[in-house]
């Protein structure tokens, strides 16, 4: 018997087995390596007031302070933009996107959107909730996700109107669309709606399972998204929205069904940053985009929105997606892991979840310019944990190999060296 020879194979089979579980877990640090640089650059577009240039910097604010508490920035930017908003997030709060966007912000910097700068934010969200329609702002579906996010974001229960709204919007292909499903569903309207679902509890209704296949079916040979079907080519904008939803899901976005022979979310996604850490809108686009940088950041960091601040935990780990079963009646029947929102949260600055029913707003406005969260910019969410333990990226991650399976394989590569010497001194 060659000892030698048996010796190598052993020691190359060890190797082997190291290198697959390093490549298994490596895109853990990379996608989040790549947020973190995302949110990076995102500080340096914030003015020295603490706000973000935009038609309606509050709301502008709270959406990119969101995006860098996911991204692990912490210290002046995060207290400037908090400052701005005390000073101006009321002036700001005149519609329900842009209400629900300052409760997110707020709510993801670990502040108590309730009484934040002397002003209780949840309670104009509520004046600005139409219960006749189940609308938080009716100048489009897409706003009223927005605004609905930042209900979630306070762990303020969704009325059974705001519910049924939300279910009726939904195409007849599974997707849902910005304005009506004449105009034809979108993956960015339909990520937000499976996060907004996923998020108050509703992740196990059949219309999130409807959502989810939509999103498969028209995910890119590349992994990534356009935001239309019109579109050929992969957007950030679209592909980080995707990615939160699929975070939302508790599903792995590199593997299947996201995985496709070209790549998947995550790669396709990284593809599209840039050397200064912003995120160009398309391959085309000659440098990064602060809108689409703030929707691929929080995908990329493992969140789904509403997002949380980073000492409140859930103590969960991902779950399995919705999976539809075949009935005796010939349809389907949707089971699904347990919502975000049944997770215990540690340290939640709001009040519990309240439901709310209040009397029908009149006052709604019919604004045209509403664009946070669509593909021009860009949330309770269970999973804000990075998955990596270090150790050349060692990952817990779904998919990963965890720390007691890399001991037993560190132990047996161990034992087979000590067998293998014991070995050859015995037959010298």
């Amino acid at each position: 018997m060659d000892h030698k020879r048996l010796g190598r194979r052993a020691a190359a089979a060890c190797a082997i087995v190291a290198i697959v579980g390093i490549g298994s877990s490596a895109h853990a640090a990379t996608d989040l390596d790549a947020a973190k640089r995302g949110a990076r650059w995102i500080t340096t577009q914030q003015a020295p007031d603490g706000s973000f240039s935009d038609p309606h910097p509050a709301a502008a604010t709270g959406e990119d302070l969101a995006a860098m508490i996911a991204g692990e920035v912490t210290g002046a930017p995060v207290d400037d933009a908090l400052s701005y908003l005390r000073a101006h997030g009321k002036a700001g709060a005149t519609e329900g996107a842009y209400t629900g966007w300052i409760i997110a912000g707020i709510v993801a910097a670990g502040q108590n959107p309730r009484s934040f700068g002397g002003v209780d934010y949840v309670k104009i969200l509520h004046s600005q909730y139409n219960a006749t329609t189940g609308a938080y702002d009716s100048n489009s579906f897409l706003a009223d996700l927005i605004a609905a996010n930042g209900a979630n974001a306070a762990r303020d229960a969704l009325p059974a109107q705001a519910l049924a709204y939300i279910d009726a919007a939904q195409c007849p292909d599974g997707g849902s669309a910005a304005r009506t499903c004449s105009d034809g569903s979108d993956v960015v309207t339909t990520a937000w709606a499976i996060n907004v679902l996923v998020a108050s509890g509703h992740g196990s209704d059949q219309g999130v399972g409807r959502a989810r296949n939509y999103l498969t079916h028209v995910e890119r040979a590349d992994g990534g998204f356009a935001p239309s079907s019109s579109s050929n080519f992969t957007n950030s904008d679209a592909t980080g929205l995707a990615l939160s939803a699929i975070n939302a899901l508790g599903e792995d976005a590199t593997t299947t069904p996201w995985a496709k022979t070209n790549g998947n979310p995550v790669k396709a996604l990284i593809a599209l940053q840039t050397s200064d850490g912003s995120f160009r809108t398309n391959k085309d686009a000659q440098a990064g985009n602060l809108m689409s940088t703030v929707n691929a950041v929080p995908g990329l960091a493992h969140d789904s929105y509403p997002v949380l601040p980073a000492n409140q935990k859930p103590k969960t780990t991902p779950t399995p997606r919705p999976t539809q079963q075949a009935t005796s009646g010939g349809g389907t029947t949707q089971t699904a892991a347990p919502s975000r929102a049944s997770v215990t949260v540690d340290g939640l600055a709001a009040a519990p979840v309240v439901a709310h029913e209040v009397s029908a707003s009149s006052g709604s406005t019919t604004s045209s310019s509403k664009h946070h969260g669509a593909t021009s910019r860009g949330d309770t969410k269970p999973t804000r944990s990075p998955y990596v333990l270090g150790f050349g990226g060692i990952s817990t991650r779904p998919g990963g190999l965890s720390m007691a399976v890399w001991g037993a394989i560190a132990a047996g590569c161990a034992g087979i060296g000590v067998g293998i010497w014991f070995l050859r001194a015995r037959l010298r």
